[in-house]
């Protein structure tokens, strides 16, 4: 979003960060601390020594995904982008980075997913119309310094989070925000265990308003649950 944007750039420059782009990483020398960058335009190579290295390597989506035409041209999953139902197969949903979402991948985002999803995957299969909608929402943490931190968060259309950025300047705020985030490593444990439900309620399932018709339009004759639909956008 444009105000993190800026936010990051103008800290980048005050504090004399140099930063490169057009290389990629092409190898890692890691007995050596060594490595080695190209130009992605004249394809010229140069070493260099490291001492923290911390990269996001090229991905692919899987087969399990592409052979069954489930991803768009993006090789990510097709899904809509408010009720994380797939656009042509009404019995799968989608939760996590694997979705094509206009909006910012990350751990928050995915357990903001998740109660959209558990949701509307419990109503349809009581055929019920899905009335559960994502609205985007995502939390990324911004380290400002060795111990504080803030937060980059908002929702789709890039629209700003209330917390967007709190405490950016540093201070106590910045400090706590900090102190709980490494602190917090049985927190994410619980997560991943299935011990909560994440946020907004953590030990409470969110729940979601009534909307639209009771049940879902009735298949046509001879259509199974797992015939292709077309759902259409929103």
């Amino acid at each position: 979003m444009e105000v993190a944007d800026q936010f990051i750039k103008e800290n980048i420059k005050k504090h004399g960060i140099e930063v490169e782009l057009g290389t990629k990483l092409v190898e890692i020398d890691k007995n050596n601390f060594k490595a080695t960058f190209e130009n992605v335009e004249t394809g010229e190579r140069t070493t260099r020594d490291y001492h923290n290295l911390y990269v996001i390597p090229p991905t692919s989506p899987r087969t399990l995904l592409t052979e069954p035409n489930l991803c768009d041209k993006t090789g990510q999953l097709e899904v809509d982008i408010h009720t994380l139902r797939h656009r042509k197969y009404k019995n799968i949903f989608g939760l996590g980075e694997v979705n094509n979402l206009p909006t910012t991948k990350g751990f928050w985002n995915n357990f903001y997913q998740l109660h959209v999803v558990r949701h509307n995957l419990q109503r349809s299969l009581n055929g019920q119309s899905l009335n559960a909608s994502f609205d985007g929402r995502t939390k990324v943490p911004l380290q400002l310094g060795q111990n504080t931190l803030t937060f980059v968060e908002h929702y789709y259309d890039q629209k700003a989070s209330s917390l967007n950025l709190l405490s950016r300047n540093g201070g106590i705020i910045a400090k706590l925000r900090y102190m709980n985030w490494v602190r917090g490593k049985k927190g994410f444990m619980d997560f991943y265990l299935g011990k909560n439900y994440g946020p907004p309620y953590y030990k409470l399932k969110k729940t979601f308003k009534d909307a639209g018709a009771a049940t879902e339009t009735k298949p046509a004759a001879g259509s199974t649950p797992y015939t292709p639909v077309n759902q259409g956008s929103k």
